[in-house]
């Protein structure tokens, strides 16, 4: 066999297949959103929806916030 046939079947082996390129996309793309939802900015202080009354609306852009529940339960 020659040398490119090999090079040429050696690249095509280690090639992952469809569904695990998917996958590794998915992935990928599902890491990048969550970087995204927790590098925003908290416009409130951390323990802001604490001090909220029951009743009260959360603010919007607190129900993407990854910290939500943890800022809903502080203390102080």
């Amino acid at each position: 066999m020659s040398p490119i046939l090999k090079k040429l079947k050696t690249l095509i082996s280690n090639q992952p297949e469809k569904g695990e390129r998917r996958k590794k996309n998915k992935a990928q793309t599902a890491k990048q959103q969550k970087k995204k939802i927790s590098a925003a900015p908290c416009s409130h202080h951390f323990g802001y929806l604490a001090t909220l009354r029951k009743n009260a609306a959360i603010p919007e852009e607190c129900l993407t916030c990854v910290k939500m529940l943890e800022c809903r339960n502080a203390s102080g």
